[in-house]
């Protein structure tokens, strides 16, 4: 089996070999970078020329070898998708940290020294494995360190520090949060008195045979034993472990990532600043590129960046929060948010009559024959508890009445969040209960495709601004003010059964559906929102139903 890894580049084949420069965006560099180190077996890297490289800021990459593909035999797949892109088989991977996480899993280069033993995916394979919509630490590294070099590039002149360079500055001065911390305390522990011991160069004692006999076992621990102990109450800031990389005692897939960021960042901001303003990072950076293994990437490190004017460089202000999800320092936009009565009622109070969606009657008819279902998509045959069976079933049922409703013969029906992804065209998106800001993700790929979509949103306490989603979403809620905003959407999930407060739940969904719906409509959408039956199936029950112009309702629920 033979695997592809597909980068962009802005010039073409006969371009380069008069030359040799590649033209690459700064994504394609790091990719390239880490193919480099990692040599995948059985995996070939090309380089296709993109038409549409207006504006986007470049890197001139001097390689003498390298493979092009034309457009016209990319595979349609790759050209569904944004760059970089890996095939592996019948498996296509995109995304920054999904490719780099692909060429890691099939590398054939030999194990570094610094290493975890899993390799540079570390502990159980998980090292930028979270999306970046739910992780900090991915985001900062497919995002944010992104968007700084592209931002630093596009600048003649600099006066202050980026703010992401501060905030991995700050990273690396926190104390070091990995799994089984305590255990791999320990082990470095037992390393340094291991070196110790061989040190002291003492020389070993010849004993006399009768003193080989076995000795009896005795109760007693040794000094050693007890040297080495480290109880788990012990403060993450009082053990011998500090960030010689970027998570830590262990060289990993972030360490690869990051690296030709900071390359850029010492041509476009000069050593010597990095070293004063930022001494943490400068010494991350000297000790990566010191080291031995790293030398088949620094020599890649021929791009040459023109330094900015820097006119007195200062250091921002910037909140000193942890760049790690399960840290209770991290940046948390919600974590003074109340759902105080009184501010509830005023943020409903701002919502006029105009911006809500009424709520039609749902009176789609029928239902489905169960028994003729495969077991695969059969929730009767889940072993679940018959209750929750019947309350899935009844869902399912729902949204499968409102795309036969909509959906005509030959038309592409695409599930979304329940298993492997979809490219190309469709004409339907479904998602039943697609959790918080995946809701609003499907929304704008039915959006982008023109598509007809059957959306039953979940979880709507959980939504969050990305760097694909804001909110409001539509023009027409844009009057909102944000806290009120997230006010409305935190009450939203309280909805329990037979409570008091519902009611109110019940009306902050509709508004924040209201608000997506509204975004379709503004895109030429006719838009319906309705409610699942029997309400009791789901106390998340909205059924939001859109159109686009051109097509037709074959019966409007």
């Amino acid at each position: 089996m033979s695997n592809s890894i597909y980068l962009e580049s802005f010039n073409s084949y006969n371009d380069h070999k008069d030359t040799f420069t590649l033209k690459v965006s700064v994504e394609s560099f790091i990719i390239y970078c880490i193919y480099k180190y990692c040599s995948p077996k059985d995996t070939e890297l090309y380089f296709t020329q993109v038409n549409d490289s207006s504006g986007r800021a470049h890197l001139n990459l001097l390689v003498r070898e390298v493979k092009f593909i034309d457009q016209e035999n990319v595979p349609w797949q790759v050209s569904s998708c944004v760059f970089p892109v890996a095939l592996c088989d019948d498996t296509v991977i995109t995304g920054l940290c999904a490719v780099a996480r692909s060429i890691c899993k099939h590398g054939h280069s030999i194990q570094g020294t610094f290493e975890h033993f899993n390799g540079l995916l570390g502990f159980c394979k998980g090292c930028l494995q979270a999306p970046n919509e739910v992780s900090v630490w991915t985001k900062f590294c497919e995002v944010d360190i992104i968007k700084t070099v592209l931002s630093l590039l596009g600048l003649s002149t600099i006066s202050e520090i980026p703010v992401n360079l501060v905030r991995f500055e700050n990273h690396l001065d926190k104390p070091v949060r990995i799994h089984n911390i305590y255990k791999v305390a320990r082990n470095i522990k037992k390393q340094n008195l291991d070196v110790n011991l061989t040190n002291a160069n003492v020389k070993p004692q010849i004993k006399p045979e009768n003193s080989l006999r076995k000795p009896k076992n005795r109760k007693w621990k040794s000094n050693t034993t007890k040297d080495l102990e480290i109880l788990c109450s012990t403060k993450l800031e009082e053990l011998s472990i500090s960030h010689q990389f970027a998570e830590g005692p262990f060289l990993t897939l972030a360490d690869l990532l990051l690296l030709p960021c900071y390359y850029l960042f010492t041509q476009l901001l000069g050593e010597t600043n990095l070293k004063e303003l930022l001494p943490l990072s400068y010494k991350w950076y000297v000790n990566l590129i010191n080291m031995q293994e790293m030398k088949i990437i620094t020599d890649i490190f021929n791009i040459i960046v023109e330094t900015r004017d820097l006119k007195s460089l200062k250091l921002p202000e910037v909140d000193d929060v942890s760049l790690y999800k399960s840290d209770p320092k991290r940046h948390n936009p919600k974590k003074r948010l109340f759902t105080k009565p009184e501010d509830i009622e005023n943020a409903l109070k701002s919502i006029s009559d105009d911006l809500e969606l009424k709520i039609s009657v749902n009176n789609m008819k029928g239902g489905i024959n169960w028994d003729i279902i495969p077991e695969g998509a059969n929730p009767f045959a889940g072993h679940l508890p018959d209750d929750r069976v019947n309350r899935k079933a009844q869902q399912l049922e729902n949204l499968a009445l409102a795309v036969t409703a909509m959906a005509k013969d030959g038309d592409v029906v695409v599930d979304f969040c329940s298993g492997s992804g979809h490219l190309g065209k469709f004409d339907v998106g479904v998602a039943l209960h697609a959790c918080g800001i995946a809701s609003d993700l499907v929304l704008d790929k039915c959006l982008k495709a023109n598509a007809k979509f059957v959306l039953c949103p979940c979880c709507y306490g959980s939504l969050h601004a990305t760097n694909r989603l804001s909110y409001p979403r539509s023009k027409k809620f844009n009057s909102i003010p944000i806290d009120q905003y997230l006010c409305i959407y935190h009450t939203a999930d309280q909805t329990h059964k037979e409570h008091p407060l519902s009611e109110r739940g019940d009306r902050c969904m509709a508004i924040i559906d209201s608000d997506r719906g509204r975004l379709a409509e503004e895109q030429g959408y006719t838009v319906t929102l309705a409610r699942l039956k029997p309400l009791s199936c789901t106390p998340k029950n909205n059924l939001l139903i859109g159109v686009p112009a051109d097509s037709k309702l074959n019966e409007v629920p």
